[in-house]
This record gives C-alpha cells, sequence and structure tokens, in this order.
C-alpha cells in the first residue's frame, strides 16, 4: 500500500541502551510539515465513516528533529498523534537545568527513564517472563479446538459467511518467534513494522524472539486445517513488535502509540492489542490505580484518538487480578476501547482477569474463553487474557447492548 503524501521523518537507531537520561517532549506546532501519512485505504476509510483530517494526521515537525539532531540528541520515537518526540543524548549525558526552556517549539517535558541503575541492570530477566510462563499442557486428540468459539457463537457467523474477509487487522505485540514456520498464518500478513529497528521493516527482532504474538495471531487467523480454529481466518494482518521483552519502560507506551499510528496509516480497520502496562522497571515511573480512566497515561490518550480515527481498538484486560495491580492494565481503562477479559469454561472471571473500571462504563466490555485458550506455537492450552478471541465478539455484544455502530462494525470484521 502506498503512503499518499508522506512526509518522511527518520526515527534514529535504536543503538542506546535502554536506562540513559530520556525525555518525552511535547513540541509546540508541525512547522515544515506537510501531507499526511495515510494510505489510499486510509483515507478510504475515514470517507466512508465521516471523519475529517486534521493536523494530527500530519508528522511530527522535520525542522524540530532536525535541530535536536544538530544539538547532539538521537530521536527514539515520535507521534504525530500528540505531537512528541522521544529523545537521549546522543553521549548519555543529561540536559542541564532550564536546558528545554531555552528550546522556543518545545512546550512541555516529561523524563521518562534515568540514568543506569541497579534495577535496570536486572532487567533482562522479563525476557523470560515473557515465554510461556503459565502451566500449559498440549492438546491432544481428546481436546475439542472449536470450543471456545462455540461458547461464544463464532460458529454462526462462520456459517454465514463472517469470516474476517476483506478486513485488515494490525495485531500489536511483543515479537512473532516461529511464525514464518507457520506457513498457513504467515500467508496471512501482508507486514510488519518494528519502531525499534532502523530499517523499520527489518525481520531481525520480529520473528526471532518470543513467540507471545504468533500464539494471539493463531486464535485470529488460524483455519481448522491448523488445528486451531481461528475467529477471523479470512482477514489479512498487518504485525507491529511495540514491545521489548528485555524491559518494562514508559517508552513502550510511545512505541505502542507509534504502532497504532501505523494501523491508522495502512488503512487497519481493527488494532488487536494483548499488551498493557502499570509499573515500570524505574518505579519512579510506576501508574497508580487514579490514572484509570483519566486518559492521563499517554498510551491511553493515543487509544483514544485510534478510535476516534475510526478503528475498532480491542484490547486484552491484562493478567494482573491475582497480583498487586489487581486492576485493567493501560490502554484497556479507556471507554472508547473494546476491553476484553477472561472467563473460564464455567463462564465465571479468571482469576488472573484483570478487575474493571468505571471510565464511565462498567469494564471489561465483553468476555471470553481465556483458561485453557487454544493456541499455535507450540499447540498448547493456555492461560491469558492475551489469547481471548476478540474480534468475534458478536454475539455477546448484542447481549450487553454495545452501540448499534460498533455492532456493525464488528459483524464486518467477523
Amino acid at each position: 500500500m502506498k503512503l499518499l503524501l508522506l512526509t518522511a521523518i527518520s526515527v534514529l537507531t535504536w543503538g542506546a541502551l535502554w536506562g540513559e537520561p530520556t525525555y518525552r517532549l511535547y513540541l509546540i506546532d508541525k512547522a515544515g510539515s506537510e501531507g499526511y501519512a495515510l494510505s489510499e485505504r486510509a483515507l478510504e476509510r475515514r470517507d466512508r465513516q465521516g471523519i475529517a483530517l486534521d493536523s494530527t494526521d500530519r508528522a511530527v515537525s522535520p525542522l524540530y528533529i532536525a535541530d535536536l539532531s544538530t544539538r547532539g540528541w538521537v530521536v527514539m520515537a515520535t507521534s504525530r498523534w500528540m505531537n512528541t518526540v522521544v529523545v537521549q543524548k546522543a553521549d548519555g549525558q543529561t540536559a542541564e537545568a532550564n536546558y528545554w526552556a531555552k528550546l522556543p517549539y518545545v512546550t512541555r517535558v516529561e523524563q521518562i527513564a534515568y540514568a543506569p541503575s541497579d534495577a535496570m541492570e536486572a532487567a533482562p530477566y522479563r525476557r523470560a517472563k515473557w515465554e510461556l510462563e503459565e502451566e500449559t499442557s498440549a492438546l491432544t486428540a481428546e481436546d475439542n479446538y472449536q470450543q471456545p468459539l462455540l461458547e461464544m457463537g463464532a460458529d454462526v457467523l462462520h456459517q454465514a459467511g463472517y469470516k474476517g474477509q476483506g478486513m485488515l487487522i494490525a495485531v500489536l505485540d511483543g515479537g512473532f518467534l516461529n511464525l514464518p514456520r507457520y506457513t498457513g498464518l504467515y500467508d496471512k500478513v501482508i507486514g510488519y513494522y518494528d519502531p525499534y529497528t532502523e530499517g523499520k521493516d527489518n525481520n531481525r527482532a520480529m520473528f526471532n524472539q518470543i513467540g507471545h504474538g504468533t500464539s494471539v495471531l493463531s486464535c485470529m487467523a488460524a483455519d481448522p486445517t491448523m488445528g486451531v480454529w481461528g475467529s477471523a481466518p479470512e482477514a489479512s494482518y498487518y504485525l507491529i513488535r511495540t514491545e521489548e521483552p528485555d524491559f518494562e519502560a514508559p517508552i513502550e507506551e510511545d512505541m505502542w502509540v507509534m504502532g497504532a499510528e501505523r494501523a491508522d496509516s495502512i488503512g487497519a480497520d481493527l488494532i488487536n492489542s494483548s499488551l498493557g502496562y502499570t509499573t515500570y522497571d524505574e518505579e519512579d515511573f510506576n501508574h497508580i490505580w487514579d490514572e484509570l480512566g483519566e486518559q492521563t497515561a499517554f498510551i491511553s490518550q493515543g487509544a483514544a484518538v485510534a478510535a476516534a480515527k475510526g478503528i475498532v481498538v480491542c484490547c486484552a484486560a491484562g493478567n494482573e487480578r491475582d497480583n498487586d495491580w489487581q486492576k485493567l492494565s493501560f490502554p484497556a481503562d479507556v471507554s472508547t476501547v473494546m476491553t476484553v477479559g477472561g472467563i473460564d469454561q464455567e463462564g465465571e472471571p479468571s482469576a488472573f482477569s484483570g478487575a474493571g473500571w468505571t471510565t464511565p462504563n462498567v469494564k471489561p466490555d465483553v468476555s471470553a474463553r481465556a483458561t485453557d485458550a487454544w493456541i499455535i506455537n507450540p499447540y498448547f492450552r493456555l492461560s491469558r487474557t492475551d489469547f481471548v478471541i476478540t474480534p468475534s465478539m458478536v454475539v455477546r455484544i448484542f447481549r450487553l447492548g454495545i452501540p448499534m455502530s460498533l455492532q456493525f462494525a464488528l459483524i464486518a470484521i467477523s
């Protein structure tokens, strides 16, 4: 898909180690930015839904990025929706007092990482945490791989011809290990994007670290010939790696927003995100309960914009109920995001599924099987809200009284 009138802004190499002093800068305007970073498909989706283009659809100012570069700052992330850049000093130094006040195009600054610390040195344990940490069991001949979808009535949708045909789903995740080996899934992928890598379409990290995204994709894209029945086997998929498994840090929220912006640019109809954030390796940046529903978290603000752009944003409620956090993770707190909770075989809430919050509506919006969900990579039953089969929620949605416009959007997707 060719991007129309795209102002090219190069986000420089993710070469610096996380834990260096890092700042999120809010910019005053978009001087020198021309055109809109949207594909033909994206423009058609906007026109179909009557959503006008505005300044948030233009890229961040290339003039300001160039100036920051000449001052020795490396741009790690940008957001056209929020008009922000995330920067580190190339030499690892912090900004001196009143440094940002000298830059007339910076209106607000948030420091989102300090200098390296003992906590950050221990951060690589995160990668192990992302592997299949829950107790799993291999599928057997007695397993009914259709059961989770049958519980939602998705078989009725499939029989009626709603299998995702003609729809584009963006999957935001942390990695798609081994995906090319599963040709039945991989053939449905039309492209991928990794904001952490210099080349953007580099598959080095995309397919060579953690298989969480592969498992999530299988819940949607698989068909019975693969041994797992997905909810939208005839949809097209675009993969976006926004999570870095080696650390837990605020910049991952910026990368999520970049991923959502890419989904918007390519004209995705739906974002499926099994990611959520609550606390970080550097505790000073932890979220608190009072932020839930207030759209103060950067990622939640970005998710709200994505929904306003006409994308159906489906987000897992999170797996925090049985730990210290207990509540939803961000951005599952956003009222316009379809937050998906987990239930077990008896229809009871899964013990790990994040507890709801009023925003002003009660969350989660819908629930489906998360305990003993069937996944690929390898073939297992696994218990996580990450693996709830999101795009085929229509039967439960009808029962919960979701607005008709959203029902129709989901029927089309399913």
